[in-house]
C-alpha cells in the first residue's frame, strides 16, 4: 500500500496541533491549581485575622436608666489573602455567669444580641471597627434578674458568643467564623 507524501505531512501537523493542545491544557491546569492553593491558603487565614474584643469592652447595664444601655466591642479584620473578604456580618450574643445570691449557685442569662454589618475588608488591609448597641438588643429583664439576684461578694464574668460570616474569592465562597464563650469581663 502506497501513501501519498502528503499524507504524511497532514499527520504530522495534526501530531503537533495534538501536542501544541496538550500544552495548553497543561498550562492552564497550572494556573488553575495556582489560583486554588492561593484561595484556600487565604481562606485559611482569615479565622486568624479576626480579633474580638480588640481592645477594652464597655458594656452599661444601668437599667435604672435604660436609655444609657450600651455595649462597645472593638474588634479588627486583617485580611492577609488575595482575595476581599466581602458581606461581613457579625452576630453577637453577650451572657452573663454570676452567683446566685440566694441559692449561691451559677446562673447564666442570655442578655444581649445583636448583628452588625461590617461591609468588606479589601485584601491585605486591615480594619478596625467596634460592635455597638443600645437598649433596643437588651434582654432588660435578664439584666434586672441578674442585678438583684447577683450575690456582689463574688465575680461575674461576661462571655461572647460570635458569628462572623462573609464571602470570599468573587464571592463564590462563603466563610463562617463560630467562637464560642469569648471572655469579656
Amino acid at each position: 500500500m502506497k501513501r501519498k507524501a502528503g499524507a504524511f505531512k497532514d499527520l504530522s501537523k495534526s501530531r503537533k496541533i495534538s501536542v501544541y493542545l496538550l500544552l495548553v491544557a497543561f498550562a492552564v491546569a497550572q494556573v488553575v491549581s495556582i489560583v486554588c492553593v492561593n484561595t484556600l491558603n487565604s481562606t485559611i487565614q482569615i479565622p486568624t485575622g479576626v480579633l474580638i474584643p480588640a481592645g477594652f469592652s464597655f458594656i452599661n447595664l444601668d437599667t435604672s436608666n435604660p436609655d444609657d444601655m450600651s455595649v462597645m466591642i472593638p474588634y479588627t479584620i486583617n485580611n492577609e489573602g488575595s482575595y476581599d473578604f466581602a458581606n461581613i456580618e457579625f452576630d453577637i450574643s453577650l451572657k452573663i455567669t454570676f452567683t446566685n445570691n440566694l441559692t449561691q449557685l451559677n446562673n447564666t442569662l442570655l442578655i444581649y444580641t445583636n448583628q452588625h454589618s461590617v461591609g468588606t475588608c479589601p485584601a491585605y488591609q486591615l480594619i478596625y471597627g467596634t460592635l455597638q448597641g443600645d437598649k433596643t438588643y437588651f434582654n432588660i429583664s435578664a439584666v434586672e434578674q441578674f442585678l438583684t439576684s447577683w450575690d456582689d461578694t463574688k465575680f461575674y464574668w461576661i462571655f461572647g458568643d460570635l458569628i462572623v460570616s462573609g464571602e470570599y474569592f468573587f464571592r463564590l465562597t462563603k466563610i463562617m467564623i463560630i467562637m464560642r464563650d469569648i471572655l469579656l469581663v
